[in-house]
């Protein structure tokens, strides 16, 4: 099974910019986390909604989702 981190953004349409795929979940969700954490201003983790988020320099938010 191949778990993949879907990158939505920036901005209100929420056009898919970015897709990667990789075996495991553990790979998955760490390599979304360093994305993450790669960028500038505003990020985090919404747990209700399961996906991480970060603004970047123009206040415009990208989402990053990991799914199967």
């Amino acid at each position: 099974m191949a778990f993949h981190i879907i990158q939505l953004g920036p901005g209100s349409n929420e056009r898919i910019v970015h897709e990667k795929s990789y075996e495991t979940l553990e790979e998955a969700r760490s390599r979304a986390s360093k994305e993450i954490e790669a960028s500038e201003g505003d990020r985090g983790y919404d747990t209700l909604r399961g996906y991480w988020w970060c603004r970047d320099g123009r206040g415009r938010t990208r989402f990053i989702y990991v799914v199967d």
